[in-house]
Order: structure tokens, then sequence, then C-alpha cells
């Protein structure tokens, strides 16, 4: 083939691939991307990792009200699940205001709580929320997520199966799971078996 021709074969690979993101959001640590400093402008999709989560967030919230919904929606989910989550405190940081971090507010009193206070599996549960709930247009044309239920409270889990339902409607979601229970949330017919 010649250096100048197209491969028909190669460019529907090229533009299949490009729409697949693969998400996974095991790293929790204290030095996980999710937990620190988020420059605010890397906000155009949702890192695989959430490394962008509070910066992704930001720009829901405050996109005039074409997202607004959709951010409302995300934090009436995230308060289904951790009840004493009132709502994202989500500023730029006033000392260096090109970072923004993860921090929220509690129900009750409204006390300031940063990312380094939210459990692993609530964290874990924002990220898959904001990934499952964002806007149809900005959703990835294939999902790809490893074990999503990983570190999840049961009634959450019910909640994600849902939620994963929901955005299957938009985009194609692959999950590895070994979680029953997440599996509950599906029909037989789309369930693959691994072995």
């Amino acid at each position: 083939m010649l250096s100048g021709e197209r491969n028909p074969g190669n460019w529907a690979l090229k533009d299949f691939f490009s729409g697949c993101r693969f998400f996974q959001f095991h790293d929790t640590s204290d030095t996980a991307h999710i937990r620190n400093n988020s420059y605010i402008e890397r906000n155009k999709y949702l890192y695989s990792d959430a490394g962008n989560l509070p910066a992704y967030l930001y720009m829901l919230k405050n996109h005039s009200d074409k997202y607004r919904a959709y951010y409302d929606r995300i934090v009436e989910k995230i308060r289904y699940v951790m009840p004493q989550f009132g709502d994202f405190a989500l500023e730029p940081q006033e000392m260096n205001p090109a970072n923004i971090l993860l921090n929220w507010h509690e129900a009750a009193d409204g006390y300031l709580f940063g990312p380094h206070q939210i459990s692993d599996g609530a964290l874990r549960f924002m990220a898959l929320a904001t990934l499952l709930l964002q806007p149809p247009e900005r959703l990835p044309k294939i999902i790809i997520i490893d074990e999503p239920e990983l570190g999840l409270h049961p009634q959450a889990i019910d909640l994600l199966g849902n939620m994963m339902v929901t955005a299957g409607r938009g985009a194609q979601i692959i999950a590895a799971t070994q979680s029953p229970r997440l599996l509950d949330s599906f029909s037989c017919e789309n369930v693959l078996v691994a072995e």
C-alpha cells in the first residue's frame, strides 16, 4: 500500500478505539490523583482514574443551565448512599486559583470536609455517579469499568446497577465484576461469563 493511501479497516478501528474509555477507580490511597489538587481546566472529560473529578464536577455545576441538572442528579444519588453528604464545595483554591479540591459540606451543619475525609467506597461512588450520570452527549461511546462494586455498600451496588442501565441507553458499557448483587441488576442476555 502506498503511504498516501488510507486503509478503511485501520480508520474504522481507530474510530472505534477513540470512542472507548477504560475506568478503574481502585486507587483511593492518600496519594491517589482523585484525592489531590486538580487543574481546573482539565474538565473536557472524566479521566480514567477520576483524577480530575473536582474540575469535572465544577464544570458541570457552573456550565450555565445546560449541565446543572446533571450535577444535581449526581449529588442526589451521592446523598442517597451517603446521607451525611450535603453538597460539594467546589471553588478554586484561594492561594492557587488554577487548582481545585474535592471538598464537600456535611448536610447537618455545613461543616467543610476535604477529599482526605471521604471513605474509599464513598469516593469511588462519587466517581462512578459522575461517570454514569453525566450528560449523554459527554458519555464515551464505550465505557469499560473494572470491578465497579469494590468497596461499595450493598445498597450502593444496587444503585450502581440502576445507573449503569440508565447510562447504557446512551453508551455501550462493559464491566468486569465478581458481584452477584450487581449482576442482579441486569437481564441474563446482558451477562457473559468468562472462565
